[in-house]
């Protein structure tokens, strides 16, 4: 009998756990959404340049191996 409540505390920890985690990814992703709303046409074109840069620069990094993988997949 004790195993069962102990399962079943353990059962509930974890709904409540991820019930929480749930809630406070769609309060991070509400926040990100009113931020991208307010941001200026300027701010937009910052963020979208250092987001192209990030990529240029992971694929500077890539091997020669990397880079020939990733293109026979996009094809």
């Amino acid at each position: 009998m004790q195993e069962i409540w102990k399962l079943l505390f353990l059962l509930c920890s974890i709904h409540k756990r991820r019930v929480t985690g749930n809630a406070a990814c769609r309060q991070q992703a509400i926040r990100k959404r009113e931020r991208r709303v307010a941001e200026t046409e300027e701010e937009r074109n910052r963020r979208l340049s250092t987001m192209e840069q990030r990529g240029q620069d992971i694929r500077v990094a890539e091997t020669e191996e990397q880079n020939n993988s990733r293109l026979t997949v996009m094809a």
